[in-house]
């Protein structure tokens, strides 16, 4: 989400938000991993990176969506995306070689997207209209 939503802000010339938003992750990382590396080493950075991206990607949503509301995500496909999820995850833990239950997870999320109609309908026009350029 960081990228896309990112770059959907650099496109929008959204510069101050962008600034503000990054500003905000810095202070945040370097406050957990101050507060976390010290007792739990490389775990700590970790985590302390893993949260300032997150705040990030929250960041960057909640501006990109306050400022433009054709952009909000429907909350209906959550459950859905997450079901998609859940059954890749399945895939995942069967114990198979890691090449494999990647490849595999991959086409379980896609196929689950497709089946539980999960799949935004830009993406389906899109396709759609690769598949038949001249329609």
């Amino acid at each position: 989400f960081v990228a896309t939503w990112g770059f959907a802000l650099l496109s929008l010339r959204r510069h101050a938000a962008i600034l503000i938003a990054t500003a905000v992750a810095l202070a945040l990382v370097v406050g957990l991993t101050l507060a976390l590396v010290p007792e739990l080493g490389a775990d700590g950075a970790a985590a302390a990176t893993a949260v300032a991206e997150v705040a990030l990607a929250a960041i960057y949503g909640f501006v990109l969506m306050r400022s433009h509301p054709e952009l909000r995500v429907s909350l209906g496909i959550v459950p859905r995306v997450l079901l998609a999820g859940a059954l890749a995850g399945l895939v995942v833990v069967a114990g198979l070689p890691a090449l494999v239950s990647l490849a595999a997870a991959m086409a379980v999320y896609v196929v689950a997207l497709i089946l539980l109609r999960a799949v935004p309908a830009e993406l389906s026009d899109a396709m759609a209209r690769f598949r038949n350029p001249t329609a």
